[in-house]
């Protein structure tokens, strides 16, 4: 008995002694580092023995180095021998990559026996392809977050149309995608993208040409992503070519690589720099730390110590946990006070990156990045920073090109024939003819030879040329009309016309010329040159277009990714099936359907209203499905064969695909809404005529009316004054004298009255053969002449004595003198 007490109780202090050893005693966990130098292996070893030291730790960290690896190939082999056989069970990468194709083959091996690859430097977009990538996390962001950044700067500097430059490689490829989804949720369009290859000697030539054709249309803000050495290059390009003033360049930061200085990069650049993103101190610690408690809740999760690989080259050294082991790393998030927070997203990209934009500016030989904001979420401009643009302008640019030539119609067709020519120019037009027409009558009338002599005797007039006439002229040289015989006789004049004929003969063609143009952007546009059409590329809801859904056009879409911008557009516009959105077309739901070439071509066959554009893509042939080792097989297929050499296809596609003549003509007339304005401006032009006439006949009667009253009240005056002088002369007299009474009734009645000789003599007689009192001569003077001039308003009377009258004159002045 006491014998079995004693073993039970050595049994008891041995498990309490292997329980407090599994305390004690931590896991180890090897993990392969790859450095650029000693210094920094010695730093990682440094960090390495702080983390271990912690109290309470369950996994401690034991590293394997290898230093400076430069060859793709070299470098699997290198860490599948020196590595992999040490059994590590994840790789960290802090070197940065000499060749770009080094860290994709490494992830690519180690991927594929599930061991975890962590990086601090790789930020390519490739690796959130996780169908080959499938182990591989980073602590910096991915070029798509650099994307949004940059996008989210555009934004804010309020540019709506940009041309996008991106390598022609797997990366350049991938953000060209980011870039036209996140430009197409924000509105921005795209309207010319350069995928240019790595320069060389050889494509130099073309790349330039292509890039200063390119930037000449219109759209000047740039964004420009690729390799370091490519980056500079095109920068280079772009300022021989003198692309950089007036330009607004967003640039990578992988612009900022390598060991030449800033100095040899253009002013104005605006480049987002990752914060901390090259800082080796910085991630190697978050890289431990993040493997240190990663493992952790590995093996206390899971339950699992599985040992990793010991080699490569064969599915048994799959480490069939390794990925519950990424899984692990993947939702592991490491809360910092002092510094960022790491966290991965569902591809194993850094989350909660934050971005300083910079400036590039030099004053003098002194050049700087300049801080002008931060991105964390957004962007935080810098109030108090000036921002210098290319070309060192102080001013924001524009970011396009406004053309003053030709431009889009108003909505307006009743001023469609105004609109070749702005408002300003009209105005020009009109104060020309005046002035010309002023100086025209000026020259013909004080010139030598001119309508108008000066003489002595003075201004000698001839057929005058008016001031109305020169203004006729004007109008009509300019209107090309006929101007009638009022034109300059002055050598003078006539050089002017001259030239007034030349001018309206530029001005005349000018405005024929933008008046056709116009007409012709009044019309809306109503084909598109196929998918590569720049309305297709840059979808916007103005012009909508779709394919049948989950189909394998749309399935052919979603796999490019240079169409990737048209899938997610047509994702809205999508049918069930192609008779839905043939009938939506003709309902002008839908403005082009994009389907099979066959359907097409038969529904076109049928229906006028409808045509198919562009040329054909995705070219693949028909097939007749059957049973594997059928014994149709053959036989269909020689049918098919026979059928084309009958001509039997021929004659069934002349039959369903060409049954409906429709007409070719494509010519579209100009329309009433076009010309409008033009018949309403010639109805103002009658009317506004007519108006006139009116009024002058109007002013006319009243004028003569004016006249006649001004001539008879003048007359009524005069006759009054006369009379009432020889009223006060008849009373100042006391007896009057023959040869006076015949002077008063000469003098009275010849040159008012217009009496004749005789009937003059007549009274004088009278008053000279009897004598009579003073009141009779008062009475025989007054009498007559009161009659006789109350008379003169009688028009009778004036027509019947006017030959008398002036038949007097002789005759009255003989009596005078007698």
């Amino acid at each position: 008995m006491p014998y079995l007490l004693v073993v039970a109780g050595i049994i008891l202090l041995t498990r309490s002694a292997m329980s407090l050893s599994n305390i004690e005693d931590p896991f180890d966990l090897k993990i392969g580092v790859v450095v650029e130098t000693e210094k920094e292996k010695n730093y990682t070893l440094e960090v390495k023995q702080n983390i271990n030291n912690q109290p309470g730790v369950k996994v401690k960290l034991d590293p394997v180095f290898l230093i400076n690896l430069t060859n793709p190939i070299r470098s699997v082999l290198d860490i599948c021998k020196e590595m992999v056989s040490e059994r590590i069970s994840a790789l960290v990468w802090t070197q940065p990559a000499a060749d770009p194709l080094i860290v994709p083959t490494v992830s690519y091996t180690l991927s594929f026996y599930n061991i975890p690859i962590i990086s601090t430097l790789s930020r390519d977009t490739i690796f959130d392809d996780k169908s080959v990538h499938k182990t591989f996390l980073r602590t910096v962001p991915s070029q798509s977050e650099e994307v949004s950044v940059i996008v989210d700067l555009i934004r804010h500097f309020n540019f709506d149309e940009i041309v996008l430059l991106v390598c022609n490689d797997a990366n350049g490829r991938k953000v060209q995608s980011e870039f036209m989804e996140k430009c197409f949720n924000w509105s921005i369009g795209i309207p010319y993208i350069i995928n240019y290859d790595p320069l060389t000697n050889e494509n130099r030539m073309f790349i330039s040409w292509n890039l200063n054709v390119t930037l000449h249309q219109g759209v000047k803000v740039v964004v420009l992503q690729g390799s370091y050495a490519n980056v500079r290059a095109i920068l280079s390009l772009a300022t021989s070519l003198n692309l950089l003033k007036s330009y607004v360049w967003f640039v990578t930061e992988n612009v900022l690589d390598g060991d030449l200085s800033l100095d040899s990069l253009p002013n104005g650049l605006i480049i987002p720099v990752l914060m901390h993103g090259k800082n080796f101190t910085y991630h190697i610690k978050d890289v431990l730390d993040i493997l240190q408690k990663g493992y952790t809740v590995y093996v206390d999760e899971y339950k699992l110590n599985s040992i990793a690989p010991t080699k490569c080259g064969n599915e048994t050294s799959v480490w069939k946990t390794g990925y519950h082991f990424y899984e692990a790393l993947l939702n592991t998030t490491l809360y910092q006070e002092k510094s960022e927070s790491l966290a991965f997203d569902k591809n194993g990209n850094r989350l909660f990156g934050k971005y300083i934009i910079r400036n590039l500016q030099r004053s003098g030989s002194n050049t700087v990045l300049k801080e002008i904001g931060l991105w964390e979420n957004e962007f935080h401009p810098n109030e108090n920073a000036d921002i210098i643009w290319p070309g060192g302008l102080l001013e924001k640019p524009l970011g396009k090109d406004i053309s003053n030539h030709l431009r889009k119609a108003a909505n307006s067709s009743l001023t469609s024939f105004i609109q070749p020519f702005e408002t300003h120019l009209w105005i020009l037009i009109a104060v020309s003819v005046s002035v010309v027409s002023i100086v025209l009558y000026l020259l013909d009338r004080f010139s030598p030879f001119g309508r108008f002599k000066v003489t002595k005797a003075g201004i000698e007039e001839g057929k005058v040329l008016t001031l109305a006439e020169a203004m006729w002229f004007a109008w009509g040289v300019l209107l090309n009309s006929g101007i009638g015989d009022g034109t300059p006789r002055s050598f003078s004049a006539r050089v002017l016309g001259i030239v007034w004929a030349g001018f309206s003969m530029i001005i005349v063609a000018s405005y024929t010329a933008n008046l056709a143009a116009f007409l012709v952007l009044d019309r809306p546009d109503t084909e598109v040159v196929g998918i590569n059409d720049a309305r297709m590329r840059n979808p916007s809801p103005s012009y909508k277009y779709g394919t049948v859904k989950d189909s394998i056009v749309e399935s052919y879409f979603r796999k490019k990714v240079e169409l990737s911008n048209m899938y997610h557009f047509m994702k809205d516009y999508n049918k069930d099936t192609a008779a839905e959105a043939i009938q939506a077309v003709l309902d002008h739901e839908l403005d082009a359907f994009i389907w099979d070439s066959a359907v097409l071509s038969y529904e076109t066959a049928r229906n006028c209203e409808l045509t198919t554009v562009g040329e054909l893509f995705h070219r693949s042939g028909y097939g007749i499905g059957l049973q594997k080792n059928s014994p149709w097989k053959e036989r269909i297929s020689l049918e098919v064969l026979r059928f084309h050499e009958d001509g039997e296809i021929e004659r069934l596609d002349t039959r369903y695909m060409e049954s409906v003549q429709c007409s070719a003509s494509s010519a579209q007339p100009a329309t009433l809404g076009n010309m409008a304005g033009v018949f309403m401006l010639v109805g103002s032009g009658i009317g506004l005529g007519i108006i006139l006439t009116c009024f002058e006949v109007f002013y006319k009667r009243k004028l003569t009316n004016r006249r006649e009253e001004e001539m008879a009240k003048k007359a009524l005056d005069k006759w009054r004054v006369q009379s009432t002088n020889k009223d006060h002369q008849n009373h100042n007299k006391k007896k009057p004298r023959v040869s006076g009474q015949r002077h008063f009734a000469i003098k009275h009645r010849h040159p008012e009255n217009n009496f004749s000789p005789k009937s003059q003599n007549s009274v004088s007689n009278l008053t000279d053969s009897r004598p009579h009192s003073r009141s009779d001569s008062l009475a025989s003077s007054q009498t007559p002449s009161t009659s006789l001039n109350l008379k003169l308003f009688d028009p009778q009377y004036v027509k019947r004595h006017s030959t008398a009258g002036k038949a007097s004159n002789s005759a009255g002045k003989s009596f005078r003198n007698y």
